[in-house]
């Protein structure tokens, strides 16, 4: 009985060690005050947005923070914001990644040097608004923390917890408009 009890206590100790460990290695790195609190669906009358504000898109899906969707760090995004799996759950997180060609990023756009990639508009943290005909399920706002692999253009991600793939959306090619949020 008492081997029992050392065990459960060791065991209990290592566990704390390593959530205080985790939050060493990754200080300030939770869900934020720019990710919305409540997520719902947006209606979005068709002439409200201007359309020197909008951007087409030509494809949108939807992926899970898994290694065989993002890689081995998967619930760390491309501007080292962690992904909180409880609160992506529990559908308090609208975040997305983007496609390189419709990123701003000086850094990125200095280092890969493609004449094509980071000279977009929307940068690292924007809010932006989606809005589908065909599948309004996506239509509201997300905030821009990840960015799709490089052979994708004009392409949003949505992040979405395994647990709520449904209603699917596969890969949707209809019209799809986003623009930055105020």
């Amino acid at each position: 009985m008492k081997g029992n009890i050392r065990e459960i206590m060791k065991l209990t100790v290592l566990g704390v060690l390593c959530i205080l460990l985790v939050g060493l290695i990754f200080p300030n790195k939770t869900v934020g005050a720019s990710t919305p609190t409540s997520v719902k669906v947006i209606e979005i009358k068709k002439d409200s947005i201007p359309e020197s504000d909008t951007i087409h898109i030509d494809r949108a899906t939807r992926y899970n923070p898994t290694p065989e969707q993002c890689d081995a760090s998967p619930f760390n995004t491309a501007d080292g914001t962690y992904i909180n799996p409880t609160a992506l759950a529990n559908k308090e997180i609208r975040w997305c990644a983007l496609s390189w060609d419709l990123m701003d990023d000086a850094y990125r756009r200095e280092v890969r040097n493609e004449s094509w990639a980071w000279r977009g508009d929307i940068k690292f943290g924007d809010t932006i608004e989606i809005r589908s005909e065909s599948k309004p399920f996506i239509n509201g706002r997300y905030v821009v923390h990840d960015v799709m692999n490089g052979r994708y253009r004009k392409s949003i991600d949505i992040l979405t917890h395994q647990s709520n793939m449904y209603p699917r959306l596969g890969v949707c090619k209809d019209m799809i408009i986003i623009h930055k949020a105020d």
